[in-house]
């Protein structure tokens, strides 16, 4: 059976990216708002998961995994349906500016710069990070209680500022 999951608006609102799973696998199709003209974007890896747009809508984000038991960044073009690898990570970020792209990797935010690929941590013990509207605040989630044995796990939302500082928590103990 199929599993439609995670989508993410264009950012002009006329297509929605999304993840289809079927038999084990994944592909991001792409299809306008209607539903009427879905169209698979990319085969690529064995899994993926998390698409998300890019501020001029020209490109899409995303991770997977090549059957490797690593996952990774991939960036995809939107219309070309090219696509390349950036890094190892998952939960990728468009800043929004769409020059910079917030991950999580080993348990750590951190920011890769577009221009030249430099990688910068942001802040450990934290994951699932997304850029404030004005690219000024990232908020987070970390792990604040976990169990000896696994489950069960609390989390909160944090908040901090771009450049790792003013590091504070959202919601309530």
């Amino acid at each position: 059976s199929t599993s439609d999951s995670q989508p993410d608006w264009s950012p002009d609102g006329s297509k929605i990216a999304y993840v289809s799973r079927k038999n084990g696998k994944s592909w991001i199709y792409l299809t306008d708002t209607s539903g009427s003209d879905s169209i698979l974007l990319f085969v690529g890896p064995v899994r993926k998961d998390n698409p998300r747009w890019s501020p001029d809508g020209k490109r899409i984000a995303y991770y997977g995994n090549m059957e490797t038991g690593h996952d990774s960044i991939y960036i995809i073009d939107a219309d070309v349906k090219y696509g390349f690898t950036l890094c190892a990570g998952v939960w990728p970020s468009w800043s929004p500016n769409g020059q910079k792209i917030l991950y999580t990797y080993d348990d750590a935010i951190y920011e890769i710069n577009l221009n030249d690929s430099v990688k910068t941590k942001i802040i450990d013990n934290a994951y699932f990070a997304r850029w404030s509207p004005n690219g000024k605040k990232i908020a987070f989630i970390r792990r604040v209680w976990k169990a000896e044995k696994g489950w069960p796990v609390k989390s909160a939302v944090f908040l901090i500022n771009a450049d790792g500082t003013d590091e504070r928590r959202l919601t309530p103990e």
